[in-house]
Order: structure tokens, then C-alpha cells, then sequence
């Protein structure tokens, strides 16, 4: 299984979804792993520190498992493969529109946020 680790393209945003080391983990699992260019250089992370741990550096999006911090957009939905899942900081109970958007394609969306219910 190949698991992507994307460059996050929201303005100002400094973290990666996953860390040189986390990609070693990682590969002793037994997992391929694919970072895509720069995707650490805001984190202090070089694409030589991922090579290091064993991933490549190459298309993300194309992975079967994607790991991101943000939403991605549509466009960048666009160059996931059908049947791919997604792992992100989604936002669902904050922003409905990100599941229409997901709902609507044929991926598998994990969000690895959450709002408490607030009972009023």
C-alpha cells in the first residue's frame, strides 16, 4: 500500500502531515511511502530527510492513502484516484461544505478532528 504525504498549499501553513521519522515508522510497518516535493521545507524537513527514511519524493495524490493537515481543494481532490482515502484535519461539524464536497466523490474522507456536541 502506498501512503502520499502532500505539500499542504494553504497560505501560511508551516506543518506536514507526517515527519522523516514518522515515514520510517512507517516503512517498518511495511508501507510504501511517497512525500511529495517540498512538502516538509516549511516544517524544516528537506526532501533529503525523507529520502533518508526510505519514502520518495513524487506524486502524493496519487497514493492510495493520502495524508494532509488541511482540506485539500477541489483541484487538488481532482488528482486523488477513485477508491483513495483521505486522512485530514476536515473540519465536518465547522464546515458542512467540505463533506458536500467529499460526499460527491467516489474516496474515502477520515477526519482526524472533532467538535463536541454542545447540548443547549
Amino acid at each position: 500500500m502506498l501512503i502520499g504525504v502532500v505539500r499542504e498549499s494553504k497560505p501560511g501553513e508551516t506543518r506536514v502531515a507526517a515527519t522523516p521519522k514518522t515515514v520510517g515508522q512507517l516503512r517498518k510497518l511495511g508501507y510504501d511511502v511517497v512525500v511529495a516535493p517540498e512538502a516538509g521545507q516549511r516544517a524544516d524537513f528537506p526532501d533529503e530527510s525523507f529520502i533518508e527514511a526510505d519514502a520518495t519524493v513524487g506524486d502524493a495524490w496519487q497514493a492510495d492513502v493520502v495524508f494532509a493537515i488541511n482540506a485539500p481543494s477541489e483541484a487538488e481532490l481532482d488528482q486523488m484516484n477513485p477508491g483513495a482515502t483521505l486522512i485530514a484535519l476536515l473540519q465536518p461539524a465547522l464546515k458542512p461544505e467540505v463533506v458536500e464536497v467529499l460526499a460527491r466523490r467516489p474516496i474515502t474522507a477520515l477526519s482526524m478532528d472533532a467538535v463536541p456536541r454542545i447540548s443547549r
